[in-house]
């Protein structure tokens, strides 16, 4: 992307503005998800929403799937929920 910027690429140029926003935003401290205009940006552009941030994410979860009673009682349900929320 920097290179097509550097080329003068309206889209990458357009894009760096965001990426270097993002930049800030995280060096000092602030997650995207708090800044409203940023997350925003970030998520109708599709080249930077494709990067799938996990700064981005309101909620994030992490599952163990290796515990036996969590295979059995409860993994079926949240692979129905995340193919839901995807």
């Amino acid at each position: 992307m920097e290179a097509e910027a550097r080329a003068g690429k309206k889209e990458a140029l357009h894009d760096k503005e965001i990426l270097e926003r993002l930049k800030k935003s995280l060096e000092s401290g602030i997650l995207p998800v708090s800044d409203a205009e940023l997350s925003h940006a970030i998520k109708s552009e599709p080249r930077l929403n494709d990067l799938r941030l996990l700064t981005t994410k309101r909620q994030l979860y992490l599952i163990n799937e290796r515990n036996p009673m969590f295979r059995r009682n409860c993994l079926p349900r949240s692979r129905r929920l995340a193919r839901n929320i995807w």
